[in-house]
């Protein structure tokens, strides 16, 4: 799957959960945190959100909030999760 793709899910995870408008205008690559106002609770329900999504599992002990501040770097993580389990 596509960055591009995963992306998609992710935006639209955000804008009918988050912000409950679909219309939203997301950037991809701007802070979630600092300029969407995410709060810890709110990306750890996007993360378990993309865990059932993907079947994926996110290691929450060591999660470093800084390699998912962003809807790409969350793609990136994402994709590097599903590449290693075809492996």
């Amino acid at each position: 799957m596509t960055n591009e793709k995963i992306n998609e899910v992710i935006g639209m995870y955000i804008k009918t959960n988050i912000f409950k408008e679909k219309n939203s205008v997301l950037d991809c690559s701007k802070n979630l945190f600092i300029d969407y106002g995410f709060d810890s609770i709110t990306i750890i329900e996007l993360l378990i959100y993309l865990e059932e999504k993907f079947s994926i599992q996110f290691d929450l002990i060591n999660l470093d909030l800084a390699e998912l501040n962003s809807i790409n770097s969350i793609s990136n993580n994402v994709n590097k999760m599903l590449v290693e389990r075809k492996l």
